[in-house]
């Protein structure tokens, strides 16, 4: 039986159009969807479709012929011209006769014509196949407990990620030197440039340590503040209560060599990266190592956190609260936390933070607390569960002229990963408030 033309309907449609704007005169304003080849891989139970662009290879997957197709990977080899060691081709396909006895390892073949633009030459215009590895995600959570290690090392299982790179290889995201250098020059006007890491199984972040490479008037730096984006069911998502540190100033005097530490807080993902909008002449970014971990911190403890994802501080009470922004009250910064009420009873800024088992911290604020507050109903402190009533360690205060900082220090039982700390007061029935400011731990 025949399908009549109005039943035809598509199987895969990506409307996406890459290097919409270049620097040269190369094509542009590219469609993804071009000729190229679907290979179905038995032990995976998933047909794969390879296409190209000009400049890039795309790869989307499905479990039938029919769909539901999922665009899956951009390989981009940036603009011409390309070089024997970094080029890209036309008409991807993957030979079935060359896929691995485990399933995951196959070949592409591509080929780069010399009547085209690439630049070099007819030395690559024959039978070329590159190795290519594919890994299911593992499902299941993960495993990571806080500490220093770096989890995007060589034998982690990282994949190192860009928008693209100039040398072709990304092998010095993780090669733990700081001193290095490459960028995502790839003559394309781009908005967006990034840095960072896929991972087949969960894992759980909250910092990244990103180091650049060189700058110049051309690029090597981003434009405005980088921000954090994790994966969350395949796509990228803006993390929330992020801070940078040093203070990123968005231009040239960024500078070469120099380390920004990026805070969140903890999330569990596949995948991790810092991106934002690449500056200079010709739109690119520079690199020298990206390290990730899931560190014993207090995300947004200064209160000038920004993005758009899950808040640092959580609330428990009845009091109002928030964050004066640009106010002039903060003891340190634009900003600082704020509770405030005329009732009664007991309201707390609170945040889980991740820990050791059977490490001992001091976990730090400074707080200003309004005339009103009566000595010893404001509580400074860190306990387990959400009740209260396993405290750890608590301190407690008064009014006070100003900010006043206060300490704790506790011993963690063994098996506890995550404690919460706390800043609140017991409303005495009058106008009261606290400011809170600059949580550390240490």
């Amino acid at each position: 039986m025949v399908a009549k033309g109005a039943d035809r309907r598509p199987v895969l449609t990506d409307q996406r159009r890459l290097y919409q704007q270049t620097y040269g005169t190369n094509a542009s304003n590219l469609s993804v969807i071009s000729q190229g080849g679907t290979t179905y891989l038995p032990q995976q139970k998933r047909y794969v479709y390879t296409s190209w662009t000009e400049y890039t290879f795309e790869f989307y997957e499905s479990p039938t012929p029919w769909g539901p197709w999922k665009h899956f990977l951009s390989k981009d080899f940036g603009g011409y011209p390309w070089s024997t060691s970094k080029y890209g081709g036309y008409g991807v396909t993957i030979p079935s006769k060359f896929l691995q006895p485990d399933g995951k390892t196959m070949y592409l073949q591509a080929n780069v014509c010399p009547c085209g633009g690439g630049g070099i030459g007819t030395s690559v215009y024959n039978f070329n196949l590159r190795k290519l590895v594919l890994t299911p995600a593992v499902g299941g959570s993960s495993p990571d407990l806080p500490g220093s290690a770096n989890l995007a090392t060589p034998g982690s299982g990282a994949v190192a990620v860009s928008k693209s790179v100039r040398s072709g290889k990304l092998a010095l995201l993780n090669d733990g030197l700081l001193t290095g250098s490459d960028t995502d020059f790839d003559d394309e006007v781009k908005g967006a440039s990034w840095w960072g890491y896929t991972w087949p199984s969960q894992h759980k972040v909250n910092r990244v340590e990103f180091t650049s490479g060189a700058v110049s008037a051309e690029g090597g730096f981003f434009t405005g503040r980088p921000r954090v984006q994790v994966k969350r069911d395949g796509s990228w998502v803006e993390v929330g209560a992020q801070t940078v540190s040093p203070a990123y100033p968005g231009d040239v005097s960024a500078g070469a060599q120099k380390t920004y530490t990026l805070t969140f807080p903890a999330v569990e993902t596949d995948g991790v990266r810092v991106i934002g909008l690449p500056g200079g002449t010709r739109s690119y970014t520079s690199v020298a190592e990206v390290a990730v971990r899931y560190a014993v911190q207090v995300a947004d403890g200064g209160f000038e956190g920004i993005g758009g994802g899950k808040p640092a501080w959580l609330f428990e009470g009845t009091a109002a609260n928030g964050v004066d922004r640009g106010l002039g009250f903060a003891h340190s910064g634009a900003n600082n936390g704020w509770i405030r009420t005329s009732g009664t009873g007991f309201s707390a800024l609170t945040q889980k933070v991740p820990v050791q088992p059977g490490a001992t911290y001091t976990f730090g604020s400074w707080i200003n607390a309004s005339e009103a507050l009566p000595a010893g109903q404001g509580r400074f402190g860190v306990r387990l569960g959400t009740d209260g009533s396993k405290v750890l360690g608590e301190k407690t205060f008064g009014a006070s002229t100003g900010y006043v900082h206060h300490e704790v220090t506790v011993k963690v039982p063994a098996g506890v990963h995550e404690v919460t700390l706390y800043a609140g007061f017991d409303a005495p029935g009058t106008d009261t408030f606290i400011q809170v400011d600059d949580f550390t731990v240490g």
